[in-house]
């Protein structure tokens, strides 16, 4: 795209660019009035690539008002029409303008040797464009000035642009990952089979995109210890530290899925610390801790303002929150009218890694506890001054980061070369933590028996943490040939022979919340030996029966009714 205005040399009644040409007030552009009678005030017009600029006469040397005090008094002010031609040209001279899969128009604009993605929406543009006008100006444009100028860019960059992906963070093209430290030079780690080095955007294919509240990372370093960053967690177990690790390795991949980092425990364990410490090797942010958004639609719009979601002390989630979860951790689409707008709407369809952490389980339902990894801290017995421990965590982190990229280095040489015995859920997270094994500290196949170690332990809890669940458990225990046939309401008149605790707000009220309940937990009833099946065409009724893994002589944990989150299901 040639951002250049078809102009030659003209008078101030000449109406040949673009722009201008929206100015006659003709059927191509009836949105701007006639210019005034006898045309716009003759001047001289200045010479450049884009060609001449009408109703306008530069300074010989643009600068700033101090050069030039007797601007405004020795001539005229231009009329409106030339003085959104300006911006416009000016706009189209100093950048590129292109516009995203969703339509949404961006500029990228040269700032000294690197290359800036700036959305012509944001704060920064308006920024940025007023300051060009005023070095060629020496003054401001209106802000009615500004916003018709900015309809014609954007006009432009929809029309005329190329569509072209920007990215957060995370980027991935051909065979590399790229990583933005969001500095002020706007640097990029690309990553490859064979390594890693610190790149220019001038040079890089990715182009990324910066919102509010992005951090900057520190330029990594080669020869840095995975130790180092153990000596900052507070674990005990090598579980803990395989799976943590593991995770940020995921995390630094723009592809999902991402299981879901929950971190456990109670008071004075350093929940939220650790998460801002692992925060700070993925995604650094200046809010480093965030409360769990009230509906679906903030949750995906800090996805569509970050890479990483950290949740910081939850004490339950909502049904309806815990299935954007699921699908942001997974993949999925999420679409709704734009806010005073009928027709246009916002689109939002990736996949975000997400951490949370809180003093009670708060993955209480299986198909999110099936996306997430559970690690409990133990609690601190010696305190140290959180200050000191953090200047010492700036000191280390630069060779910290070093060696996560290496990991990913190698796992970008090996990924197609890992054979899994047998796929477990997150199956491309698995093979990705695999294929990164040679450069992490512990042995090959490590990770997958911890892996595999914690979903078992998250399937049990699932049935520990579930009324419902330990209702179907104990009846098929009591149940002749341990099987049961009925329909939804036999069955919830007979679980409640099995359940003390009818009143929560975690027992359903319904048959067919009853119903929903058992698809949702029919996994962790599965790997218990527990098999729920419906009847097909038109045959309501719901068979139970065990298979091969049950055992007879399970024993089921003495429960308390816990305090429930608050469930938006239909009892």
């Amino acid at each position: 795209m040639e951002n250049k205005l078809e102009t030659s040399t003209i008078n101030n009644n000449q109406t040949d660019t673009p722009a201008n040409k929206m100015f006659a007030g003709g059927k191509d552009a009836p949105l701007y009035p006639d210019p005034p009678q006898g045309g716009l005030p003759s001047m001289t017009v200045q010479q450049n690539s884009l060609g001449a600029l009408p109703g306008f006469k530069p300074t010989e040397q643009p600068g700033n008002i101090k050069d030039n005090p007797q601007m405004s008094q020795e001539q005229p002010k231009p009329g409106q029409a030339a003085i959104i031609n300006l911006l416009v040209s000016l706009a189209l001279k100093h950048a590129t303008f292109n516009h995203t899969p969703e339509e949404e128009p961006f500029a990228s604009i040269k700032v000294g040797g690197h290359i800036e993605n700036v959305p012509t929406n944001s704060r920064k543009f308006i920024q940025w464009i007023t300051r060009i006008y005023y070095k060629e100006t020496g003054d401001a444009p209106s802000k009615q000035e500004l916003e018709k100028a900015l309809r014609l860019i954007e006009a432009q960059a929809l029309f005329d642009g190329k569509m072209i992906q920007l990215h957060i963070r995370y980027a991935e093209h051909g065979d590399c990952i790229f990583v933005d430290l969001c500095n002020r030079e706007w640097e990029q780690v690309k990553i490859s089979a064979t390594g890693w080095e610190i790149i220019s955007s001038i040079v890089s294919p990715i182009k990324f995109v910066r919102h509010p509240g992005m951090a900057e990372l520190p330029k990594p370093v080669k020869g840095g210890s995975f130790d180092d960053f153990r000596k900052f967690l507070n674990i005990e177990s090598n579980e803990d530290w395989v799976l943590i690790i593991a995770w940020i390795i995921g995390a630094m991949k723009k592809s999902g899925p991402f299981p879901i980092l929950c971190l456990h425990g109670e008071q004075g364990t350093g929940k939220s610390f650790t998460a801002k410490l692992i925060r700070e090797l993925v995604d650094p942010s200046t809010v480093a801790l965030q409360s769990l958004p009230r509906t679906e639609r903030d949750h995906v719009i800090n996805a569509k303002k970050t890479w990483l979601l950290n949740y910081d002390n939850l004490s339950g989630i909502r049904n309806d929150l815990s299935d954007a979860l699921c699908r942001t951790a997974t993949g999925g689409g999420f679409r709704t009218r734009k806010l005073r707008t009928d027709t246009d709407e916002i689109l939002f369809s990736s996949v975000r890694p997400m951490m949370m952490n809180g003093i009670v389980d708060v993955a209480l339902r299986n198909d999110l506890a099936d996306r997430s990894l559970i690690i409990n801290l133990p609690l601190i017995s010696e305190r140290l001054a959180e200050k000191e421990i953090y200047k010492k965590w700036v000191a280390l982190k630069p060779g910290i980061l070093g060696a996560f990229y290496t990991a990913v280095s190698a796992a970008l040489k090996n990924y197609h070369n890992v054979k899994l015995e047998k796929l477990p859920r997150m199956a491309d997270f698995a093979i990705w933590v695999s294929a990164a094994e040679q450069a992490l500290p512990w042995e090959s196949g490590s990770f997958i028996m911890e892996y595999g170690n914690n979903r078992k332990r998250l399937k049990a809890n699932t049935i520990e943490a579930d009324l419902v669940a330990l209702a179907v458990v104990k009846m098929v225990g009591n149940v002749s040939s341990h099987e049961w046939t009925g329909t939804a309401t036999e069955l919830l008149k007979t679980l409640e022979h099995y359940n003390d605790f009818t009143d929560s707000a975690n027992w359903p009220k319904q048959p067919n919340a009853l119903s929903g309940r058992l698809k949702r937990i029919a996994g962790a009833l599965r790997d218990k030996g527990i098999e729920t099946k419906r009847g097909k065409n038109g045959n309501r009724f719901i068979h139970i029966f065990t298979n091969e893994k049950y055992n007879t002589n399970t024993e089921l944990p003495e429960i308390e009714v816990p305090a429930p989150p608050v469930s938006t299901e239909q009892n």
